[in-house]
């Protein structure tokens, strides 16, 4: 197998998620997450078999849908970006008459007085 192989990084990629979720940063929200999709506090205790398959259904809906909001924002970003590379020369000549025709205004106000 290849250092660089597809599956080579998705195995590191892996492997270092689950070196990271027991560390003191996550391991804290773990149980208030799953508080949050069961919908039973602590103190209660015991879980019945409804409140299992509504956790198991709410985990299971969690667990693709918070990567995939962050996959969405990336792929949007980099779009805006793509966007803006591909109009660069008139992004900057509007910017240049912007500047010009700033620069051209008569002073106003600025914090000094006039006398």
């Amino acid at each position: 197998m290849a250092p660089d192989s597809p599956s080579t990084t998705l195995l590191a990629a892996f492997g270092g998620g689950l070196i990271s979720l027991p560390l003191a940063v996550r391991l804290p929200l773990v149980p208030g997450y799953l508080s949050l999709m069961s919908g039973v506090q602590a103190p209660e205790g015991d879980i019945s078999g409804d409140d299992r398959r509504r956790l198991l259904r709410s985990t299971l809906l969690f667990v693709p849908g918070s990567p995939s909001c962050f996959v969405a924002l990336g792929a949007g970003a980099s779009a805006i970006g793509q966007t803006l590379l591909e109009h660069r020369l008139v992004y900057r000549r509007v910017a240049g008459v912007a500047i010009v025709a700033m620069g051209a205004l008569p002073r106003r106000g600025c914090g000094r007085r006039d006398r």
